[in-house]
C-alpha cells in the first residue's frame, strides 16, 4: 500500500493542527471506539479525546483508560521542542490529572519523531512527576499503520482521491446548478420556514443562538436568587441551593453545546447530550414554600424554573435536529423546492457548500450509486454513494460544518418507487457520518410512494408565511409599481406564479411598469406567458433566418406531444430538433431560443446523451393539455379505460405528468366550443371530484351555476373534499366577481350545522393554525397601514369564520385582527357583524360584536371618526331589532355577547339619543321577560344521553368551580345541591341542542390540549365539549343574572370574560429630570436609612411638555424607585395626589405629617377595576349595564386617617383609578396597572378613551397622560398619571377642592443585598420613612 501523501494533507482546507487532531481522533474512534467509552469534548482539558476500555484490544485491557494529545508541531525533522512546548505538554498532563481523573495511559501524537533529547525528557516525566501515567509517543508512522481496515477510507479522504475541497465543491455545484440558472434568482430569494428548519438541522451556531440566551438568563437568575438565600430557613435553603446548582450545571451545559456547535464538533454535541439526559422539572412544592414564606426570591425562583423548562425544550429540539440524518422537504409543484435545494448547497461565507443531485437522473432499475456518478472527485465519477458520503463527512469534519447532500425532485425519477429502499439504506449508512445531512425534495403527493415510514419531513408552503415580503421583493426587482393594482395576493403566494406574473408584466426590467389587468388563473397566466415568449423569440430572431410566433407555438406543442406519447420527462435532443424541423443553424434554432427564454432546459442522460424538457412540470402539463385538446374524440377517450388509466394519479400505468396535465385540462377545457367544464365530461367519480376541486383555480369567466352548485354539494357531502377545497378557496377569497369568492364559502359554511362545521372547518383551521396566524399578522399590518378597498371585506369575512375555532390564542388574534379592520372601515364591518347574527355558532357573532364594541369604545368620541358616528345609530337600531325587540329574530342570553351589543347601543344613544325611543330602550333592561330563554322548550333528552354528554364534555374543575358559581351558597363539590342538579342538566341539554355530539367529537377531543380557560399559554386548545359548554354556561349566566339568581357580590360582567376588545397598547415611557440622591450620601446601613436624603420631587410635579404634547401637565399620582448605580442603596416614593376641600388642606397636611407610617391604607388605595375594559374606564359605569359595587368605587368618599377603622380623619377624593385587567385571560391583553383620571374627573371633564392609548382626550385633544419611567429592576423605574393643567384648574374651581400631594416612601437596600436583611431595628421605629407634602397652586391663584 502506498505511503500517505503528507503534501496532500498539508494542502487540505483548514488549519493543519486541527486537521491532524481530527484525523487522529477519527482513526482511534474507528479502530477502537467499540472497545470502550470514547469521549471528546469541546476544550477538553489535558487531552483532546480519551477512551475508557471495557473490553480487551490492541490498546490494552480494562481498566485501562487512555488519553491522547495531538500536536502538529511546525518543526523540521530533528528540531527540538523547546521550553515553551515542553511546558505545554506538562500543563496538559497536569490538567488530565485534575479533570480526567482515572486516565492510566497518556499518549502524545506528533507528526515527526521527537529528537532523542526530547524523548528522554518526555519519558523521564513518568518517573519524576507523573508516576500514575504510562506515557507513550506516537508519530506519522502510527497513522500509516491505522490507515487500513476501518481507517482505510481516511487514507483517501485525507491523503488521496476522495479529498473534497471548497474549490471542487464550488465547481461541481456550478455544473449541477446550471439547469436552474434562470429559475433560481438570488436577488429575489426569500428565506422561508422550511429553509430555516433545514439550516437548523445543519447545526450552524447562528441557528442556535437561543442556547446562549438561555444560559445568560440562568446566570442572571442565579445571581439574583443567590443573594437572597441568607434569609431562608435551613430546609428551604437547602432546596434552593439544589435548584441553583442545577441551574449552574445547565448553564455550563448550554455553553459547552454552543461552543461545540461553533467548532462544528457534532460528535461532542451528541456525547454531551447523551451524557446529560433530560431530568424531570419538579419544583412546585419549593415554589409553594417560598411563596408561603413570603420570600422575595419566590418570583425569581419561578422565573428560574421556567427557564429550566425552556432548557429542556431547547435540548430536546437540538437533540432531534442534530440527530436527524436525513430530511424530506415536501411541496406542491412550483412552490420552490428546487430553489431551496440550490440555495442550501450554495457556498456562503465560511460554509463550503454542498452537493446537489437531481432526482430526474435516476432511471428505472437504478439506485443511489448510479445517481452519484454525476458527481466527480478529482475528475473521476464518485464510485458509490457510500464513497461520496465518506468524502463529504471528512470534508465536513475538516470544515467544522455539516455538509448537505441534496437530491432534488425525487418524484421526477423514471420510477419514483425506487426511492423507498434506497433512502432506507442511506439513512442507515448515515448513522456513522455525523457531518453529512441528506436532504431530499419531492411533491407532497409522492410522499407515500418515495419515503420510508417515519422519514423526517418538512413542509414548504411557498410564500404563505409572509407573502407581502416576497411580493415586495419581486416587484422591486422586476420594477413593477403595484399602486392601485388588483393583485391576487393569495395567488401570488405561489413562487412560480409570482415569478411568471412578474416576467409577464416586465420581462426586460428596463423601466418601471404599472400592473393593470393581469391573468388570475394558472391556465390564462401560462397562455399569456407562452404568447409573450413566442412574441419575444420572433422579435429577436435574425432577419436572415426568421422564426415566426406560430412556429414557436407549434414547436412547444410538438415537444409536448412527444412527452405525452412517450410517457417521458424529456425528449432526446436530436429527436426533438428533428420533430420541430429545427435542422438549420444553431443560432437560428427555435430550441435554442426557447432554452434562452427559460421555457426549455437541457438534460443529460447517464450515457452522456442530451435531452430537452420543460423548465417546470406545470408548463409541461399545460402544453400537453393543449396537445390533448386538439384530439377530435377527446371526450370518448377520457371516458375510456385507456384515458382513465392515464390519470390514476400515483398508480402504476399512470402518466408521469398525469396531475399536471389533468390540472391544465381543467383550466383549458372550457375554452372549447361547448364551454362545458371537464368534470361534466368524466365518468370516473374520483376524476370528477378532482376536476371539480381544480375548477376553483380556473378562469372564473368559465365557471357556471351548475359547477358552483355541484362544488357546494361536494363540500357538504365529503369531509375530505371540503378540507381540500378550503385551501383552494382561501386563494380566491378576495377575488372580484369570482364564483368561488368568499361569498361562496360563506354560503357553504352558513348552511352547515354546527357539528359538521366544527368537524370540517374548525378542525381544518386548527390543523393549520400557524399558517392561519401568519395570515392574520399579514392582514393586520395591511389593514392598519393602508387604504382599504372592497376586497378587504371579503378577507375580513374569512377571518370572521375562523372565530369558530377552539384554539384560544388564534381566536383572540383573529378578534384583534378584525378590530383593526373595523377601526378603518366601520360601516362595512358593522354590516358584516349584523350579518353574523344569523350564524348558528355563537362563537362567531360573540367575537364579531366584541371587535365591534372595542372599535366603538376606541373611536366614538373622535370628531374625525365621521363614518363611525354616522353609522353607529343605524347599527344600534339593527342590533335592537334582531336581538332585543319583542319578537326579535335572534335574541341572545350569552352574557358576553349580549353585553357587547348593549354597550354599542348605549354609546349609540349618547351619539344620537333619538336612535331608539324610550319605550324601545325599556327592552334593554333586565329581566328581559319579553325574550324567550334558550333553556325553555328544549327537547326532552333521555337522562342517559345527558349523562354521557356530561361525562365527555364537563370535567371536574369546569363543572364544580365554573358552573358551580352559578348557584349562590353552593359549596364546592356539592353535586347534590338541588339547584345545581337542575341547572347542570339544562346546560348539557342546551349543548346538545347547539350540536354537541360526544360520539362525533370524541376522537378529536382526545387530541386537544385543553386546560383552564384562563391562562396565557398560546398553544391551549379547548375540547369541543368545552366549547359548547362555555356557550351554554354564558347563556345560563345571562339568564340567571337577568333573573337576579346570582350571588349578590357578582358584578354585572362574568369573571370569565376572556378578552378586552379595546386592545390597549403598551404604555409609553419617558425620561424625567430627577434629583441626584446617592452621590455624597452615607453608605453604611444605619447612616443611610436614618440620615439618608429626603427626595424632593416638586420640580417634576408640573411639566410644560411631554412627548411633544403641550400642557402644562400636572401629576395626579405617581411612583418612583431609584437605585444607586454602584451599590445596593435604594429609595422608593409614592407621590399620592388627593383632592380635599380647600378648608381641610392644613388639617390634612398636619395629619399626614403626624403619621408614623403612611402605609397600611392610612392613605386609601387607588380603586381598581378587574372586569372593566380599558375603553370603558372613563365611563361612570359600564355602558349598557346596571351600576354595580365595583363600578361605584371612586364615587365613594375616602378618608386619610391614622386608624382606618375609625371615622377620625380627613375626607378626600382619589383622583385616579387603576386598570387591573388580569393578563392570564388572553395573549393579546398583556398590559395592566395603568392609572387614569378617576371616573368623577372623567365625567366632569368629558374625558374619553381614544385610539387604544392610555392618553384620554377631551374636545381640545389629549387631556391626560399615563407614562412609565425606566423599567422594573433598572436604576430608575416608576409610573405617573398626568392631567392637563387647564382641566385641573377648571375642576378645582367648580368643586371647591384642592390638590395635595402626600409624598412618602422608604430608604433601604435592594432585596438582593445582604444588608436588606439587617434593617429591622430601623423599621421598628420607622426611621427609614421619608415624607413630604405639597399643595398645588392653580394658575389663577395669587397665593405665594
Amino acid at each position: 500500500m502506498p505511503e500517505a501523501n503528507w503534501d496532500v494533507f498539508s494542502e487540505l482546507p483548514g488549519a493543519a493542527d486541527e486537521n491532524f487532531e481530527k484525523l487522529c481522533r477519527s482513526l482511534v474512534r474507528r479502530h477502537y471506539g467499540r472497545f470502550g467509552r470514547f469521549k471528546q469534548l469541546a476544550n477538553q482539558p489535558g487531552v483532546e479525546f480519551h477512551l475508557q476500555l471495557t473490553e480487551s484490544c490492541d490498546l490494552g485491557a480494562p481498566p485501562s483508560w487512555i488519553g491522547w494529545q495531538c500536536k502538529w508541531y511546525e518543526l523540521a525533522n530533528g528540531q527540538d521542542l523547546g521550553a515553551t512546548r515542553r511546558n505545554k505538554i506538562i500543563e496538559g498532563m497536569e490538567k488530565t490529572r485534575k479533570h480526567v481523573q482515572g486516565v492510566t495511559d497518556w499518549k502524545l501524537w506528533t507528526h515527526h519523531t521527537l529528537t532523542k533529547g526530547d524523548q528522554e525528557w518526555f519519558f523521564a516525566l513518568e518517573k519524576d512527576r507523573f508516576p500514575e501515567l504510562k506515557l507513550e509517543l506516537l508519530t506519522a508512522t502510527d497513522i500509516e499503520d491505522l490507515l487500513v481496515g476501518p481507517g482505510a477510507l481516511l487514507r483517501e479522504t485525507y491523503f488521496g482521491e476522495l479529498v473534497l475541497t471548497p474549490a471542487l465543491l464550488a465547481e461541481q455545484y456550478r455544473l449541477a446548478a446550471a439547469p436552474f440558472k434562470r429559475r433560481y434568482q438570488p436577488e429575489v430569494h426569500v428565506v422561508v420556514g422550511a429553509e430555516e428548519k433545514v439550516l437548523r438541522r445543519l447545526g450552524g451556531q447562528s441557528a442556535w443562538e437561543s442556547l446562549k440566551k438561555l444560559s445568560n438568563a440562568l446566570k442572571r437568575n442565579y445571581t439574583d436568587i443567590a443573594s437572597l438565600t441568607g434569609q431562608l430557613k435551613s430546609e428551604i435553603k437547602a432546596e434552593v441551593e439544589s435548584l441553583l446548582a442545577r441551574a449552574t450545571g445547565l448553564a455550563d451545559l448550554l455553553d459547552s453545546l454552543h461552543e461545540a456547535l461553533g467548532k462544528g464538533n457534532f460528535d461532542a454535541v451528541q456525547q454531551i447530550l447523551a451524557s446529560n439526559p433530560s431530568q424531570p422539572v419538579r419544583y412546585d412544592r419549593l415554589l409553594s414554600k417560598l411563596r408561603g414564606a413570603r420570600s422575595d426570591g419566590a418570583p425569581l425562583a419561578a422565573n428560574l424554573v421556567a427557564d429550566i423548562h425552556a432548557v429542556s425544550s431547547a435540548l430536546r429540539s437540538l437533540e432531534r435536529s442534530i440527530g436527524v440524518r436525513a430530511v424530506a422537504v415536501l411541496a406542491a409543484a412550483g412552490e420552490g423546492k428546487s430553489e431551496l435545494a440550490v440555495k442550501v448547497t450554495q457556498a456562503d461565507g465560511e460554509f463550503p457548500g454542498g452537493i446537489l443531485l437531481l432526482g430526474k437522473n435516476l432511471h428505472a432499475g437504478q439506485g443511489l450509486d448510479d445517481l452519484v456518478s454525476a458527481f466527480k472527485i478529482s475528475g473521476r465519477p464518485a464510485e458509490s454513494f457510500d464513497r461520496l458520503v465518506e468524502a463529504v463527512d471528512a470534508a465536513g469534519q475538516r470544515a467544522g460544518k455539516r455538509i448537505p447532500i441534496v437530491i432534488d425532485g425525487l418524484n421526477e425519477a423514471e420510477d419514483p418507487r425506487s426511492w423507498r429502499e434506497e433512502l432506507c439504506r442511506a439513512d442507515e449508512l448515515l448513522r456513522d457520518f455525523p457531518y453529512v445531512l441528506l436532504v431530499v425534495t419531492l411533491r407532497n403527493e409522492f410522499t407515500q410512494m418515495c419515503l420510508p415510514e417515519e422519514f423526517p419531513q418538512v413542509e414548504h408552503n411557498g410564500f404563505q408565511e409572509d407573502p407581502q415580503t416576497a411580493i415586495d421583493k419581486y416587484f422591486e426587482y422586476y420594477k413593477i409599481d403595484a399602486t392601485d393594482a388588483d393583485l391576487p395576493i393569495e395567488f401570488l403566494q405561489h413562487p412560480l406564479t409570482l415569478r411568471i406574473f412578474c416576467e409577464v408584466a416586465n420581462p426586460r426590467r428596463q423601466h418601471i411598469v404599472g400592473v393593470e389587468a393581469l391573468p388570475s388563473s394558472l391556465a390564462s397566466l401560462f397562455e399569456v406567458h407562452f404568447n409573450k415568449v413566442a412574441e419575444r423569440v420572433a422579435e429577436l430572431s435574425p432577419a436572415a433566418h426568421r422564426i415566426y410566433q406560430e412556429e414557436v407555438q407549434d414547436a412547444l406543442l410538438t415537444i409536448a406531444g412527444l412527452l405525452w406519447g412517450g410517457n417521458a420527462r424529456s425528449v432526446e435532443f436530436q429527436a426533438a430538433r428533428t420533430a420541430v424541423r429545427d435542422v438549420g443553424r444553431w443560432d437560428a434554432s427555435v430550441i435554442r431560443a426557447l432554452e434562452s427564454e427559460g421555457v426549455l432546459v437541457r438534460t443529460t442522460s447517464e450515457d452522456g446523451g442530451q435531452g430537452i424538457a420543460f423548465s417546470y412540470d406545470l408548463m409541461a402539463g399545460h402544453m400537453m393539455a393543449r396537445y390533448l385538446l386538439a384530439r377530435p374524440s377527446l371526450v370518448q377517450w377520457l371516458q375510456s379505460d385507456e384515458g382513465r388509466a392515464q390519470f390514476q394519479f400515483r398508480e402504476a400505468g399512470s402518466h408521469t405528468f398525469a396531475y399536471d396535465v389533468f390540472q391544465a385540462l381543467v383550466g383549458l377545457y372550457p375554452q372549447r366550443l361547448g364551454k362545458r367544464q371537464l368534470w361534466q365530461e368524466l365518468s370516473d367519480e374520483n376524476l370528477v371530484m378532482n376536476a371539480l376541486l381544480l375548477t376553483a383555480q380556473s378562469d372564473p369567466r368559465q365557471i357556471g351555476r351548475e359547477t358552483v352548485e355541484r362544488f357546494a354539494r361536494a363540500m357538504q357531502e365529503s369531509k375530505q373534499f371540503a378540507r381540500m377545497a378550503f385551501k383552494r378557496l382561501r386563494r380566491t377569497r378576495a377575488a372580484r366577481a369570482h364564483p368561488f369568492d368568499m361569498d361562496f364559502l360563506h354560503g357553504v359554511l352558513l348552511a352547515m350545522p354546527n357539528t359538521q362545521r366544527d368537524l370540517f372547518w374548525s378542525e381544518w383551521v386548527r390543523e393549520r393554525s400557524e399558517e392561519v396566524e401568519d395570515d392574520f399578522k399579514f392582514l393586520s399590518t395591511r389593514w392598519k397601514s393602508g387604504s382599504l378597498d372592497e376586497r378587504e371585506i371579503r378577507r375580513a369575512r374569512w377571518v370572521m369564520w375562523t372565530l369558530t375555532s377552539t384554539f384560544r390564542s388564534l381566536r383572540d388574534v383573529a378578534t384583534k385582527t378584525l378590530y383593526e379592520f373595523a377601526a378603518k372601515r366601520p360601516g362595512e364591518f358593522f354590516r358584516l357583524a349584523v350579518e353574523a347574527i344569523a350564524i348558528s355558532d355563537p362563537y362567531v357573532p360573540e367575537r364579531m360584536f366584541a371587535a365591534a364594541y372595542g372599535t366603538v369604545l376606541t373611536t366614538w368620541s373622535d370628531i374625525n371618526a365621521m363614518e363611525m358616528r354616522e353609522v353607529l345609530p343605524r347599527v344600534a337600531r339593527e342590533i335592537y331589532q334582531a336581538m332585543f325587540a319583542p319578537g326579535a329574530t335572534h335574541p341572545t342570553w350569552h352574557a358576553l355577547y349580549q353585553q357587547y351589543c348593549l354597550g354599542i347601543i348605549a354609546i349609540a344613544r349618547t351619539v344620537d339619543p333619538a336612535c331608539l325611543s324610550e319605550d324601545e330602550a325599556a327592552h334593554l333592561l333586565p329581566p328581559f321577560g319579553h325574550l324567550p330563554s334558550p333553556f325553555e322548550n328544549m327537547p326532552q333528552y333521555d337522562p342517559a344521553v345527558i349523562e354521557r354528554a356530561k361525562r365527555a364534555a364537563i370535567r371536574m374543575d369546569f363543572g364544580n368551580y365554573t358552573m358551580g358559581r352559578l348557584i349562590p351558597g353552593r359549596s364546592n363539590y356539592d353535586d347534590r345541591n338541588p339547584e345545581y342538579q337542575r341547572v347542570l342538566p339544562a346546560i348539557v341539554s342546551r349543548m346538545l341542542v347547539l350540536g354537541y355530539d360526544p360520539e362525533q367529537f370524541e376522537a378529536v377531543d382526545r387530541q386537544m390540549n385543553s386546560g383552564p380557560r384562563m391562562g396565557n399559554d398560546k398553544h391551549k386548545v379547548d375540547r369541543y365539549g368545552k366549547k359548547y359548554g362555555w356557550i351554554a354556561y354564558f347563556e345560563m349566566w345571562g339568564v340567571r343574572y337577568a333573573q337576579g339568581l346570582l350571588a349578590e357580590e357578582r358584578s354585572a360582567r362574568p369573571s370569565d370574560a376572556d378578552i378586552d376588545p379595546t386592545f390597549p397598547l403598551k404604555v409609553v415611557t419617558i425620561d424625567l429630570p430627577l434629583p441626584v440622591l446617592f452621590s455624597g450620601q452615607p453608605t453604611g446601613i444605619g447612616d443611610w436609612i436614618v440620615r439618608g436624603p429626603q427626595p424632593d420631587y416638586r420640580d417634576i410635579l408640573e411639566i410644560e411638555k411631554i412627548d411633544g404634547l403641550t400642557g402644562p401637565w400636572v401629576v395626579l399620582d405617581g411612583f418612583l424607585e431609584q437605585n444607586a448605580p454602584a451599590d445596593d442603596r435604594q429609595i422608593f416614593t409614592f407621590l399620592r395626589g388627593v383632592l380635599v376641600d380647600i378648608g381641610e388642606v392644613d388639617r390634612l397636611c398636619t395629619l399626614f405629617t403626624s403619621l408614623e407610617y403612611p402605609g397600611n391604607d392610612a392613605i386609601p388605595e387607588v380603586p381598581g377595576y378587574y372586569y372593566t375594559y380599558a375603553g370603558e374606564m372613563p365611563f361612570s359605569s359600564i355602558p349598557g349595564l346596571p351600576v354595580t359595587d365595583e363600578q361605584e368605587g371612586d364615587h365613594t368618599e375616602y378618608m386619610v386617617s391614622a386608624d382606618r377603622w375609625s371615622n377620625n380623619g380627613v375626607a378626600i377624593n382619589i383622583p385616579v383609578q387603576q386598570y387591573n385587567w388580569e393578563s392570564y385571560h388572553s395573549v393579546v391583553n398583556q398590559d395592566s396597572g395603568a392609572r387614569l383620571p378617576s371616573k368623577r374627573l372623567c365625567k366632569a371633564l368629558s374625558l374619553r378613551y381614544h385610539a387604544n392609548k392610555w392618553d384620554l382626550h377631551d374636545a381640545a385633544g389629549v387631556a391626560s397622560l399615563y407614562r412609565e419611567v425606566g423599567e422594573y429592576g433598572s436604576q430608575i423605574s416608576g409610573s405617573f398619571s398626568y392631567l392637563r393643567r387647564d382641566l385641573l384648574d377648571s375642576y378645582l374651581t367648580q368643586s371647591g377642592k384642592a390638590l395635595v400631594w402626600l409624598m412618602w416612601g422608604e430608604r433601604g437596600f435592594h432585596h438582593r443585598s445582604a444588608e436588606a436583611h439587617n434593617q429591622h431595628e430601623y423599621y421598628a421605629n420607622h426611621q427609614n420613612i421619608h415624607k413630604r407634602t405639597h399643595v398645588y397652586q392653580p394658575a389663577s391663584s395669587t397665593q405665594s
